[in-house]
């Protein structure tokens, strides 16, 4: 599964819209995307880490015949 990105992928995203806001907004968007690259990434952490016990806990289904 791809990972999403962490606070170099959103805080580049972020600092060029601060850019394309005004004078001075590129580190604080940077800032801002930086803190949700690190919230989104924590995110997908917690599903995949769910995911992978899911299967753990439930009984295997059988896979139909010809596939």
């Amino acid at each position: 599964m791809a990972k999403e990105g962490g606070c170099l992928k959103y805080g580049a995203a972020g600092a060029v819209a601060g850019h394309m806001v005004g004078s001075g907004h590129g580190v604080a968007g940077a800032a801002a995307g930086c803190a949700l690259g690190v919230h989104e990434r924590h995110k997908a952490e917690k599903r995949d880490a769910a995911q992978q016990q899911a299967p753990a806990n439930q009984p295997q289904q059988a896979q139909p015949a010809g596939r």
